[in-house]
């Protein structure tokens, strides 16, 4: 009567890293969860023997992210206390787990690439809906919708706004990129993705962020470079290209909500004494930079141990007598200089050998797709303490693993167990 029909191993996979990848917008805590389930699924299987010996290819592409985390264990003997140092860690587990996940086991190919980051794109839609319902109930007795496009009572019931921001970042470059690079979608595909691409880039506008607006504004400029590559005539291409770079500029700072982050961002600049205030948010990091700076002078090479950069910071703060900054315990907000802070010269260097392999990897197998989320894990390194951040580190480490190990082909064959997974691979 009924008719059973056989569980595909790569169909549970499918399921789990979809659930993982629409958590990110809502929660910490449930991608946390997801995460260790999407281990214990890699690890009840047969195969497991034949997976671990399938490293082998891969080593050079997961060395340098497992290196990172076991350097961080080897300064630990340096660190002055074991919570700060502890957490710096647990963040960066994801370095170990997900390449180590998804170098072995990866079902991800056209056809599914396409549904997770369709879902993933749902998911934000979602999200954005449930913050402006969150609105409503909790601050529109009070405010009407006047406050709805204030960064901070828009995203209050999610998250941070430049935290929350990376994911339609990434919601925009997806379909920007889809877009690009599947020019026969019917035209009802084609106005899905353009509306929604109106509606992330109007989310990005409230939240503005930024670290957001400097990656697509990067990002910007580079797809308008490959949309105009068909011109033969490299002077015209130029003058095209810096002609609508400009307009495009100009367009952009003339949105109210731009105007009024360039304008804060301008008043910051003036007031960089000890009476800056933590919502100085560009001042308050110009100082943290300026007095991290100093401490790294001292012990460039060595750094001062595992976990110990904010805290030295938070001292800094102390003696120069920046009480607003000491009250909010202001944190260094730039991952090169935190990682420079704990583990000296080789922190930096181990961070910068991640973003080359990545970069070159992404680069030679022409995944731009790849090369952005890099660029995005990037710029979250220059503007903050990205690493140290569970829902940055593990939405960009899980992007970046999952794409470095993508299987190299169009079709849409599931593979069951790990030998037709490598062979699929070789062939």
């Amino acid at each position: 009567m009924f008719k059973s029909f056989p569980i595909k191993r790569a169909d549970c996979w499918m399921v789990l890293v979809s659930l993982l990848a629409v958590s990110f917008p809502w929660s910490e805590r449930i991608n946390a969860a997801f995460v260790v389930l999407l281990f214990i699924f890699w690890l009840a299987d047969k195969s497991l023997l034949h997976k671990v010996t399938a490293l082998r290819p891969h080593w050079k592409l997961i060395l340098p992210f497992w290196a990172f985390v076991l350097l961080h264990v080897l300064y630990l003997p340096a660190r002055d206390h074991w919570s700060d140092a502890w957490q710096s860690i647990e963040v960066k587990l994801s370095f170990i787990v997900l390449p180590l996940i998804f170098s072995t086991e990866n079902y991800l190919n056209k056809k599914n690439k396409t549904i997770l980051f369709a879902l993933f794109c749902l998911s934000c839609f979602l999200s954005a809906i449930y913050c402006i319902v969150a609105y409503r109930i909790n601050f529109y007795t009070a405010y009407q919708w006047t406050m709805l496009f204030d960064r901070m009572y828009f995203s209050f019931a999610m998250m941070h706004p430049g935290y929350y921001s990376n994911f339609f970042v990434m919601d925009l470059i997806y379909l920007s990129l889809y877009l690009k690079e599947n020019r026969s979608l019917t035209v009802g595909h084609k106005a899905i993705a353009m509306m929604l691409i109106l509606f992330f880039a109007g989310i990005l506008l409230i939240l503005v962020s930024k670290t957001a607006l400097i990656i697509l504004l990067l990002f910007g400029g580079w797809l308008v470079w490959q949309l105009l590559a068909h011109l033969k005539q490299a002077a015209f291409r130029y003058l095209l290209y810096v002609g609508i770079l400009m307009l495009s500029v100009y367009a952009f700072t003339a949105i109210p909500t731009i105007q009024k982050r360039v304008t804060e961002t301008r008043h910051n600049f003036s007031a960089l004494d000890s009476t800056i205030t933590f919502d100085n948010s560009t001042g308050s990091r110009l100082v943290a930079w300026k007095l991290e700076w100093q401490l790294i002078r001292d012990r460039w090479l060595t750094g001062y141990g595992t976990g110990n950069a904010n805290e030295l910071l938070l001292n800094q703060f102390r003696e120069g007598h920046y009480s607003d900054l000491v009250k909010n315990q202001m944190h260094t907000h730039n991952q090169i200089l935190h990682l420079w802070l704990d583990l000296g010269v080789a922190g930096v260097l181990s961070l910068l050998l991640i973003f080359w392999v990545s970069l070159r990897h992404f680069q030679r197998t022409s995944n731009a797709l790849g090369l952005w989320s890099v660029g995005l894990l990037l710029i979250c390194c220059l503007t903050d303490d990205a690493l140290e951040i569970q829902s940055i580190t593990v939405f960009c480490i899980f992007l970046i693993s999952l794409l470095l190990f993508e299987k190299q082909q169009a079709d849409d064959t599931h593979y069951d167990d790990l030998a037709e997974l490598t062979a699929g691979i070789s062939s």
